[in-house]
C-alpha cells in the first residue's frame, strides 16, 4: 500500500511541475533589451540589445598654399585639411535609424599660429557641400572634427563621395601671430 501511494505521489509531483513548466512563457525578460517581452516569465537567453559603430565611408584630403606676396610663408603649405565622411549604423532597425555625417580636421603645418577665413567645398555627382568658417589654429596643431551642418550639405550625405572635387580657398590673407 505504502508503494503504491509513493508512486501516485511521486506521478503526481511530476505531473504537476510539467504542467507548471509548460505553462511559463520564455522569452526576453530584460527590459532594456529591443525583444523585451512583457508576458515572458522566464528568460530563454534570447536578449537582443542596440549596439551601433561609425563606419569610414569616405575620405579625402587637400593643401592649403599661402598665396600672399607680402606673406613669411608665401607660397609654403601651411594647412592640411581632412574631410572624413562617416556612417552611424545600427545592429537593428529598432535601435534608430542609420545616418551620415561629414567632419574635417585642419592642421597647421606651420611654425606659427594663424588666424584663417576659408570656403571649405566639394562637389561630387550625388553631393555638394561649401561651408565658410573662421579658425584660429595653434603652431603644429589640429583643430579636430568640425562637422559640417546638414544644412550645407545638398543631397545625400551617405552618397558617394567619390569621385568629386575637394577644395579649400582663403577668403581673406592669412594672419601668423
Amino acid at each position: 500500500m505504502f508503494f503504491k501511494r509513493f508512486i501516485h505521489l511521486f506521478s503526481a509531483i511530476i505531473f504537476v511541475s510539467l504542467f507548471l513548466e509548460a505553462c511559463s512563457n520564455k522569452g526576453c525578460t530584460d527590459k532594456n533589451a529591443v525583444n523585451f517581452s512583457v508576458v515572458a516569465d522566464k528568460d530563454d537567453g534570447s536578449c537582443e540589445f542596440c549596439n551601433s559603430a561609425i563606419l569610414q565611408i569616405g575620405q579625402d584630403s587637400v593643401f592649403v598654399t599661402d598665396n600672399n606676396s607680402s606673406s613669411s610663408h608665401y607660397l609654403e603649405v601651411v594647412a592640411k585639411f581632412i574631410v572624413t565622411q562617416k556612417k552611424l549604423k545600427y545592429n537593428y532597425s529598432s535601435c534608430g535609424d542609420d545616418a551620415c555625417s561629414i567632419t574635417y580636421t585642419v592642421e597647421n603645418l606651420s611654425d606659427q599660429d594663424f588666424d584663417l577665413n576659408y570656403d571649405l567645398h566639394f562637389s561630387g555627382n550625388n553631393m555638394f557641400f561649401s561651408i565658410d568658417n573662421f579658425i584660429t589654429i595653434a603652431a603644429n596643431e589640429t583643430y579636430d572634427s568640425i562637422e559640417i551642418p546638414a544644412s550645407s550639405i545638398s543631397g545625400n550625405p551617405c552618397g558617394s563621395f567619390f569621385p568629386g572635387s575637394l577644395g579649400v580657398y582663403t577668403n581673406s590673407s592669412i594672419v601668423y601671430h
